[in-house]
């Protein structure tokens, strides 16, 4: 297996040497730029996609302690509720004997 790589790496190679060797020097400097500026192009969008990448990552991390942040006043305004209710429901109780009363009077 590794004899058939070698091989078409030899071959390969012999064709990219054919045919740089046909190339005129100014044609391989303008490949070599051209080459070079597509390079930075490409680095450029890879760090600009590196940095969008962590803005997301930074809002989804303050996102998250938003909604717990959020999950945990729920819970307490549940509790709170709750208790209002507790307390309310005997007041509630003598408020409708009362109106009872006072409207069969």
């Amino acid at each position: 297996m590794l004899e058939a790589e070698s091989d078409a790496d030899v071959a390969g190679a012999a064709l990219a040497g054919d045919e740089v060797a046909g190339m005129e020097s100014a044609d391989l400097r303008a490949e070599v730029v051209r080459l070079t500026l597509e390079l930075q192009e490409a680095t450029e969008e890879k760090l600009q996609a590196a940095r969008y990448g962590l803005v997301v990552l930074e809002e989804s991390s303050a996102l998250k302690i938003k909604n717990q942040q959020l999950e945990e006043e729920h819970e307490a305004l549940k509790v709170e509720l709750q208790q209002l209710k507790e307390v309310a429901a005997p007041k509630r109780a003598l408020f409708d004997i009362l109106m009872f009363y006072h409207s069969t009077a």
